[in-house]
C-alpha cells in the first residue's frame, strides 16, 4: 500500500556470496571517528540535525548514536557482507527518554535485484518511555534472492518524540529449526468432503536434503473398517522445490470432527529428526453460509462463486460511492472504518465492503486513539466492531494487516484467529509487498494481496516484477491460498515528492498488462491502489482520466468473470516461457487461455496444454495480452 507513516535510522546491508570472517557490523560500538574526526567510520549518519556520535554516553561509557528528536526521522547506514540463503540474528541495544508512539527498534529487511524491500523483520521488545540500556534481537531468514540489500533500522511512528541512542549491533549466522511452515490446502483447516492437501516447507538447504537422504511422512487418523486407525502418507517433494513436500488425503476417509495431522522429518536411516502437527476438522456437510474460500481458492458468497473486483479508497462517503458506484466494480476497500450508514448505502448500491480494522494493534501510531493501549483493549476493541458488523450483507472480508512485518508475527496470527473465532463466515485478507515474507505471515491471514508497483518506482523494476512477485506469492502459500492482488492505478510521485517530475502513473496499456499478470499467475481478485491516491497528482494527470482508465481495464476483466468462475475443471497448463504468463479455464465445454506478454518488446508466449498436443504458442505485441477460446 502506500509508505508508511514512519521514520527509522537504518542500517544497509548488501548480501554477497559468503559471510565475512570480521565481526558484522564493522565500528559496531562507533568508537572509531569518521573522516575529520566527525560521525563514525564506515557509517553515513543522515544530515538533519538530530543525528550524531556522542563520545562517553554509550553503554560502558564508551560512544554511541544518538538521536535527539526521533520525531524528525532520519537514518545511519553502512554496507556489510552476507550470504544469502542463511538465517541471522541482529542485536543490539537501545536506550530511550521520553519516547512516545510505537518505540525503536532495530528493522532488519531484504531487497531484490531491483532495490525493492521484499521482507523484513525488526527487534523486539520495541523500546519506548524513559527506558535504561535495554537489549533487543530478531532472527531472519535471508532468501536466495535476496542479492543485493537489508535493513536495519529504528521506526517510529510520525507524531512520536523523545531521544534515544544506539550502542553495540552485532550480526551473526544461526541455525532454524529444520520444520518450517505446515499447512493444509482447506480453508481454515476445514472440510467435509474431497481431496486435501497437506504441504509442508523445510528450513534445510537443498545440498542438506540430498546429502542426509531427508525425508517426511504425514500420520493422518483414518476411519477404517468403522475404527479409527494412524495411518502414514509419504510427503512428496515438490518437483521445483525438494525443501517443500505434500501429501494428498480425501476428506472423507477421516473423522468427523477434530484430529491431529503430524509431519515427522526422517533422515536417509530412518530415524525421525523433527516432528510438527496441526489440527484439522472434518465438517458433516460443506460450510457455505457467508463467505468462504473454496478449494480451488475462489470466493463464494453463501455458496455462489465470486471475483472480487475493487479499489483501495481513504472514506466510504456517499459521494465518493455515488461517482465509485458508477464503475465496473464489485467491492471496494477504504482505509477509513466504515460507520454502519456507509455501510448501509455501500449495500444499497450493490457494492461489497472490505472492511478494515489493520490499525488495531497496540504500538500503532492509531491505536492509542481507538482506546488501544495493550492486548486486552486490542482484542476488546475488535469484539465490539465484529459483533456489530460480522452480520451485514454488504460485509465481504476483515482487512487485518497492512504491511506489517515479522516482528508483529505474533499478534497479526493472534488477530486472525480472533476474527475466525469472532466470525467463521468471512475471511481475513492482509496485503504484503515483502513478498519473501509471506510464508513466515501464513498464520496470520486466510487470504493474501501482494502489492508490487513498478510503474517508476525506486530501482526501476519492471513491468515483468509483478509476474515474478505473483510467483513468489502463490509459492510462498503452497497454492493453497486465495489471492486477491493489488495492481497499481497511481504515481509514485505522489508519496516520493522529491522525486515527482522523474514518475508518472501507469498509462492504460500498462495498467491493462499489470492487471492480467495477476490474473494470469494465479489471482482470483483484483482491489486496485487506489482511487483516493489521484489528488494528490492532479496537477499532472486529472482524476477523471485515471478513473477512465481503470474503469477501461476495469470492464476488460468483469467481462470475463463468468470464465474464471465456472466450477468445470480447468486443463492442466505449463508456460514453456519463462517471461510469459499462462493460465486456463473451461466453461461450457470450451477452453478458454490467457496469455500475457509482460515486457515492452513483442514476444512469443509458449505453452503446452492437457489435451492440445505437446507444444503451442501465441504471438503477442508489446505489453500484449490475449484471452480467448483454444480450438483442437
Amino acid at each position: 500500500m502506500d509508505g508508511k507513516n514512519w521514520l527509522s535510522m537504518c542500517v544497509a546491508v548488501c548480501a554477497a556470496s559468503s559471510f565475512a570472517a570480521e565481526p558484522l557490523p564493522k565500528n559496531a560500538g562507533f568508537e572509531t571517528p569518521g573522516a575529520n574526526g566527525k560521525g563514525a567510520a564506515n557509517w553515513s549518519l543522515y544530515n538533519n540535525g538530530e543525528w550524531s556520535v556522542m563520545r562517553g554516553v554509550g553503554r560502558n561509557g564508551t560512544s554511541a548514536v544518538q538521536c535527539a528528536d526521533v520525531g524528525k526521522g532520519g537514518w545511519t547506514t553502512q554496507w556489510v557482507e552476507l550470504e544469502p540463503g542463511k538465517a541471522y540474528r541482529v542485536e543490539g541495544w537501545i536506550r530511550t527518554e521520553d519516547v512516545d508512539g510505537s518505540g525503536v527498534c532495530f528493522d532488519f529487511s531484504w531487497h531484490d535485484a531491483y532495490g525493492t524491500r521484499i521482507g523484513t523483520a525488526a527487534t523486539q521488545p520495541r523500546v519506548k518511555g524513559t527506558a535504561p540500556w535495554t537489549k533487543v534481537e530478531l532472527e531472519a531468514f535471508v532468501p536466495p534472492s535476496a542479492a543485493k540489500r537489508c535493513l536495519l533500522g529504528m521506526p517510529v511512528t510520525g507524531n512520536a518524540k523523545g531521544k534515544a541512542w544506539f550502542d553495540d549491533l552485532r550480526i551473526v549466522p544461526v541455525d532454524l529449526p529444520p520444520i518450517g511452515q505446515f499447512i493444509s490446502g482447506a480453508y481454515r483447516n476445514r472440510a467435509a468432503e474431497g481431496p486435501v492437501t497437506f504441504h509442508v516447507a523445510l528450513n534445510a538447504q537443498k545440498a542438506e536434503i540430498a546429502s542426509r537422504g531427508y525425508h517426511g511422512r504425514f500420520a493422518v487418523t483414518k476411519v477404517l473398517a468403522g475404527k479409527p486407525k494412524t495411518a502414514y502418507l509419504a510427503a512428496v517433494p515438490s518437483a521445483d522445490d525438494p525443501r517443500e513436500l505434500s501429501a494428498t488425503v480425501e476428506a472423507l476417509s477421516l473423522p468427523l470432527g477434530k484430529s491431529i495431522v503430524k509431519f515427522e522429518l526422517l533422515d536417509g536411516k530412518g530415524k525421525k529428526i523433527a516432528e510438527k502437527s496441526i489440527e484439522f476438522t472434518r465438517t458433516e456437510a460443506p460450510e457455505t453460509k457467508g463467505v468462504r474460500i473454496d478449494a480451488r481458492g475462489i470466493a463464494r458468497i453463501d455458496g455462489k462463486p465470486f471475483f472480487p473486483l475493487g479499489m483501495f479508497m481513504w472514506k466510504a462517503s456517499p459521494e465518493k460511492i455515488d461517482h465509485y458506484a458508477k464503475g465496473p466494480f464489485n467491492c471496494l476497500m477504504p482505509y477509513a472504518e466504515p460507520t454502519k450508514a456507509e455501510m448501509d448505502y455501500v449495500h444499497s448500491k450493490g457494492l461489497k465492503m472490505i472492511y478494515t480494522l489493520k490499525d488495531c494493534y497496540d504500538g500503532l501510531g492509531g491505536a492509542k486513539a481507538r482506546g488501544i493501549t495493550d492486548r486486552a483493549s486490542e482484542e476488546a476493541y475488535i469484539t465490539r466492531h465484529v459483533a456489530e458488523f460480522k452480520d451485514h450483507p454488504a460485509l465481504l472480508a476483515w482487512y487485518i494487516n497492512d504491511e506489517l512485518g515479522l516482528d508483529w508475527i505474533k499478534q497479526l496470527t493472534a488477530h486472525r484467529d480472533l476474527f475466525e473465532r469472532l466470525d467463521p463466515d468471512h475471511p481475513t485478507w492482509v496485503a504484503h509487498y515483502m513478498v519473501e515474507d509471506i510464508r513466515s505471515h501464513l498464520p496470520g491471514f486466510d487470504v493474501i494481496g501482494s502489492d508490487p508497483y513498478p510503474i517508476c518506482q525506486t530501482g526501476d523494476p519492471p513491468i515483468s516484477q509483478v509476474m515474478e512477485h505473483t510467483r513468489i506469492t502463490r509459492k510462498g502459500v503452497f497454492g493453497a491460498r486465495a489471492m486477491w492482488q493489488i495492481p497499481q492505478a497511481f504515481d509514485w510521485g505522489g508519496y516520493r515528492v522529491k522525486d515527482k517530475d522523474k514518475t508518472r502513473p501507469p498509462t492504460y496499456d500498462e495498467m491493462r498488462n499489470m492487471a492480467w499478470q495477476f490474473i494470469a499467475e494465479g489471482s482470483n481478485g483484483l482491489i486496485f491502489y487506489s482511487y483516493s491516491s489521484w489528488e494528490k497528482m492532479k496537477w499532472r494527470t486529472p482524476p477523471e482520466e485515471m478513473w477512465k482508465r481503470v474503469c477501461r481495464v476495469g470492464e476488460e476483466v468483469k467481462a470475463k468473470i463468468p470464465v474464471f468462475l465456472s466450477d468445470e475443471p480447468a486443463p492442466a497448463v505449463a508456460r514453456l516461457t519463462d517471461d510469459g504468463c499462462v493460465r486456463a479455464w473451461r466453461k461450457d465445454g470450451e477452453v478458454w487461455l490467457l496469455a500475457v506478454n509482460p515486457t515492452y518488446r513483442p514476444k512469443v508466449v509458449e505453452f503446452a496444454l492437457e489435451g492440445f498436443g505437446q507444444r503451442r504458442s501465441v504471438s503477442l505485441p508489446s505489453l500484449g495480452v490475449w484471452f480467448g477460446k483454444i480450438e483442437n
